[in-house]
């Protein structure tokens, strides 16, 4: 191999790995998961998982293994405006599953967070709606 060979290809594979780096930032994004419990029973494969920051949706998935789940919530790049992340380490990130907040919220940070969810699904009825209701029946 000559020489001219060999800088081509050394400034290649620099051009490669620079790309890499800039792609795939280390230890930024966040990645939740733990356990998910829907009204005490473990979620079924399948059941979605949305996380949301704000009003802005910042990740989606579904469980792959009953009972348990993983996100990764992306850091916010200013480079790619479309993609919604969170920005500050300790940014709040709400999960719904299936459409109900689950809890405890989770607070966003670089690298993995173990965070135990649950769901609990109940009737919720305010005090007032109650209240009418019962004076229909007087």
């Amino acid at each position: 191999m000559n020489k001219r060979s060999f800088y081509i290809a050394s400034l290649l594979g620099v051009l490669l790995l620079a790309s890499w780096l800039s792609a795939s930032p280390f230890g930024d994004d966040c990645e939740a998961y733990g356990s998910l419990k829907i009204d005490g029973s473990p979620a079924a494969i399948g059941t979605e998982l949305v996380a949301v920051i704000g009003t802005d949706e910042v990740a989606r998935t579904a469980v792959s293994q009953t009972g348990s789940y993983s996100i990764t919530i992306y850091r916010y790049d200013p480079l790619k405006p479309d993609v919604k992340g969170y920005q500050n380490d300790g940014d709040v990130v709400t999960v719904y599953v299936d459409g109900r907040k689950a809890e405890p919220s989770i607070f966003a940070a670089a690298g993995k967070s173990n965070v135990d969810l649950a769901v609990k699904i109940s009737l919720e009825v305010k005090q007032t709606t109650w209240g009418k209701i019962k004076a229909l029946f007087k």
